[in-house]
């Protein structure tokens, strides 16, 4: 299958791949949630009084925001410009949704609920390292760089600024990996927060350089992909194998009027490679399935990718304002 793909460069690290990897998370006085990802432990906890729920949505803008902080500070490379700016009309595009009056109200009060939900989270990877928070602090500016209103958002004529962490910052310069995203996820899944975890951890995976000419670069156990779903790794149940596998075909499936699959997979059998539908007729166990291997290609990657210059205006995902960053040096 021949497909072209748009692809930003993202800036990666077990822990901010890992949020996609997460669902309900406790109020502050409870015990704070951990996965392992990526051979990591990763220790997520709010500072919300009540129980949080991180959706779909919120999990897309985390990604949007950490591909402009990506677009800001790769090419110098010094991971020191904490802030990245966006259009409500950019994000918008980014998803996949249609621009009018009413939708873009509608998202500006999705973006701004996302942002504070992100803003209450800490997380810790290990034992040892320090805990930091994922976002700083969210401003409304006009064109001409003074507030703005919900109302200047909405009607084109403002954006939002949105403040990183120090700690965030610094776990980039030193941790960070380069990996191509691609924009083609975030609508293939829809509404579909298990898929959209899948599809990164998958894609994660294939693209690490540790990983190319091996083997392994396209297996991962079922078990590791039930863990990166936010509604999926709780349970032990025969229902679980159905849902997961809808979740696959959302990945996999050609639909009209969608964008392009990103996956072929097959289930690994006692060697052998077996659809889902095929797989059904060997009755395998819950348990054995959870730890079968999943063999799969990332359809329409090229090992030589690199972020197309011409893309830098998609979706906002423009280069950094030179003059905003010898005001902040």
């Amino acid at each position: 299958m021949n497909i072209e793909r748009t692809c930003f460069p993202m800036a990666s690290t077990p822990a901010t791949q890992a949020v996609a990897a997460f669902g309900s998370l406790n109020g502050k006085n409870e015990d704070p949630v951990t996965i392992s990802y990526g051979g990591q432990q990763i220790e997520v906890t709010t500072v919300s009084d009540v129980t949080m729920f991180l959706g779909i949505t919120a999990k897309r803008t985390w990604d949007y925001l950490i591909l402009l902080a990506t677009k800001y500070n790769n090419n110098a490379g010094d991971w020191t410009n904490d802030t990245v700016r966006f259009k409500l009309e950019d994000y918008m595009s980014y998803i996949g949704v249609e621009n009018n009056r009413k939708t873009r109200s509608k998202y500006y009060e999705i973006l701004r609920d996302d942002i504070k939900k992100l803003g209450m989270l800490h997380i810790r990877v290990g034992e040892s390292m320090e805990i930091f928070g994922l976002l700083a602090d969210l401003t409304l500016r006009k064109t001409d760089g003074k507030r703005a209103t919900k109302a200047d958002i909405v009607n084109g004529r403002g954006y939002f600024d949105v403040s990183l962490p120090s700690k965030l910052m610094a776990h980039f310069r030193e941790c960070r990996y380069i990996m191509p995203f691609f924009t083609d996820l975030v609508q293939l899944v829809g509404q579909s927060e298990n898929a959209y975890a899948i599809g990164k951890r998958l894609l994660w995976h294939f693209s690490m350089a540790s990983n190319a000419g091996k083997e392994n670069r396209c297996r991962l156990k079922v078990s590791t992909l039930l863990n990166c779903c936010p509604e999926l790794r709780s349970e032990r149940t025969d229902n679980i194998r159905a849902r997961f596998e809808k979740n696959m075909a959302l990945l996999s499936e050609v639909r009209p009027g969608k964008v392009s699959p990103l996956i072929d997979w097959n289930y690994c059998y006692q060697g052998e490679l077996l659809t889902a539908k095929e797989l059904k007729a060997k009755r395998v166990s819950y348990d054995d399935w959870c730890d079968l291997t999943i063999h799969f290609t990332i359809l329409g990657y090229d090992s030589d990718w690199s972020c197309d210059e011409s893309l830098d205006t998609a979706y906002g995902l423009q280069l950094t304002h030179e003059k905003e960053n010898k005001t902040k040096q």
